[in-house]
């Protein structure tokens, strides 16, 4: 039995490694399991950290990687980076302390100056993919990964609410600005996605872990949303909120009912490296339901959040033994598990 070398940046979703223990994290210590957060906090550091390296390697020319970057196929998914830095930076805050937030400053600063030039990068092919006379080729070819760049935007929120002083702040303002410009986002890549359905009838094969982010774009939206605006159930904040809410939790049962249907046809689900993509939803559902509840006053739903958490922790320690297992097998990872983002990166 060998030891394979873990996998740099085989597949889009290693991102969502850091994404998905992080935010496990963050509902563990919500609940009040200090010790299982702190070992997850601890486990998405040290899957942060080489990541962090193999990027600073690999990004030698910052031009030809914004020109890269310019095609929503690349540069969305990138911005996974962006959304570990992000979610990572909140489970540090919430450590508490001066050295804690001044961590989780340096983390926002890093993952702004990323996402900046690449939502620029990216924005003229978008535009073009939403108004352009060949819209319908270029939406044709979303994808669940482009949605990452909605969960940095939303990430970046709720960092940027979290370190506010108050609703009059600077910070303050810019989770306001990035929680309105990720929903914006969302709707845009999902109309792209639509579009692509309209082309390419969707087939088992197509049911596939990113399309989890339909789900957990929502949710983070919701968190963002509740970090930053807290009042009664009926006030604007508090009904756009709950609907939001409502969504992500109109689109578990159609997820849900989607991997039935392809393990109906494809036999069941192997462990893949992908299904990191598909925990860190399930994490976040689980927090937007507390946070909402808790922010809004609607009790039910902070209780439903709550019951979620054991899904969410079993997804993620099933994804992790399915890592191990894989880590100690002979064969290295195919040539088809390579995303697209290998070449950005």
């Amino acid at each position: 039995m060998t030891l394979r070398r873990p996998h740099g940046r085989p597949w889009a979703g290693a991102f969502n490694v850091v994404m998905a223990t992080a935010i496990v994290s963050i509902a563990a210590q919500k609940f009040g399991l200090h010790v299982v957060s702190i070992a997850l906090l601890w486990l998405a550091v040290a899957a942060f950290l080489p990541l962090v390296a193999l990027d600073l390697r690999r990004v030698r020319a910052p031009l030809g990687f914004l020109r890269r970057a310019s095609a929503p196929g690349t540069g969305l998914p990138a911005m996974g980076f962006v959304a570990d830095t992000a979610v990572l930076g909140t489970r540090v805050a919430l450590l508490g302390g001066e050295a804690a937030r001044v961590i989780s400053a340096v983390l926002l600063g890093i993952g702004a100056l990323i996402w900046l030039p690449l939502l620029a990068a990216v924005s003229p092919e978008l535009g073009l993919g939403l108004f352009g006379a060949n819209r319908g080729e270029i939406a044709s070819r979303a994808r669940g990964e482009w949605l990452l760049g909605v969960v940095a935007t939303e990430g970046l929120a709720i960092l940027a609410g979290l370190l506010s002083s108050g609703r009059h702040s600077a910070l303050h303002d810019a989770a306001t600005v990035l929680w309105a410009l990720g929903g914006l986002l969302y709707l845009a890549i999902c109309w792209m996605l639509a579009a692509h359905l309209r082309r390419h009838p969707l087939s088992p094969r197509d049911i596939t872990p990113d399309l989890w982010i339909l789900m957990g774009g929502i949710a983070i939206f919701v968190v963002a949303g509740a970090t930053s605006f807290r009042g009664r159930p009926g006030s604007v904040s508090g009904l756009v909120v709950t609907v939001a809410w409502a969504l992500a939790s109109a689109w578990i049962p159609v997820l849900a009912a989607g991997e039935l249907w392809r393990a109906t046809r494809m036999g069941l689900p192997r462990f893949t490296p992908e299904r990191w993509t598909m925990v860190f939803p399930l994490g976040m559902y689980s927090v937007c339901g507390v946070l909402t509840g808790s922010a809004f006053g609607v009790g039910w739903i902070g209780r439903i959040g709550h019951w979620w958490f054991a899904v969410a922790l079993a997804a993620w320690v099933a994804v992790a033994l399915g890592e191990l297992r894989s880590a100690f097998r002979r064969p290295a990872p195919s040539a088809q598990s390579r995303s697209r983002v290998e070449d950005l990166l």
